[in-house]
């Protein structure tokens, strides 16, 4: 990967290349537009984490429906984060594939921000943006919750409840592991995933 510079807006050493972002602290290298940023705000300053973004069969048929205008599926609309990872995310990943969406204090279900999800997003901390891009952003306060260890994540509908349960079958947009990060009760936290069209 040709490094072309760091990102000096978040105190973790991150390098963006044409192609990727890699972060040397855990050697992991992602695609620089199809992936899922969280960006952690604090005392200790601002930090970002990437993952690998699997969009599953049902999401494949949410973009379709959508962008043809036809009747939806599933509505997918609210983030969910978990303390564990997902089981081997695959494209037909559902609900009983994560043990548990529920963080040591609070809630980890919420909506998209205002305006989202949209194309070529403007937010500078969105290094994965761009014009054939799908981005979503959900904003969590200090008080929305906090968990030493947040892993998995995913995008599904509105109160789902069936994380982990034996025959769940709620379909989810998407999957994705972080490198276990912590949010405290100080901390704000902005998490975007993105998902690119390539056309291929």
């Amino acid at each position: 990967m040709l490094i072309r510079e760091r990102l000096s807006q978040f105190d973790n050493k991150v390098l963006r290349s044409k192609a990727g972002l890699w972060f040397p602290g855990i050697d992991l290298l992602i695609p620089r537009r199809h992936n899922c940023l969280a960006i952690v705000e604090g005392l200790k300053g601002r930090k970002l984490h990437g993952a690998h973004n699997l969009v599953t069969t049902a999401g494949d048929v949410w973009y379709a429906q959508s962008a043809m205008g036809d009747s939806i599926t599933t509505v997918f609309i609210n983030l969910y984060m978990s303390s564990v990872a997902w089981t081997t995310p695959t494209k037909i990943t559902d609900t009983d594939d994560i043990v548990d969406m529920s963080p040591a204090a609070g809630d980890t279900e919420k909506a998209p921000s205002a305006t989202y999800p949209k194309t070529n997003d403007g937010d500078a901390d969105n290094t994965g943006a761009g014009l054939d891009v799908a981005t979503w952003l959900f904003e969590y306060t200090k008080a929305d919750f906090n968990d030493p260890s947040i892993i998995g994540a995913g995008i599904a509908a509105a109160a789902v409840t069936s994380w982990g349960a034996a025959g769940g079958t709620d379909p989810v947009l998407n999957a994705f592991d972080f490198t276990a990060f912590e949010k405290t009760a100080t901390d704000t936290l902005k998490v975007f995933v993105n998902h690119a069209f390539e056309g291929v």
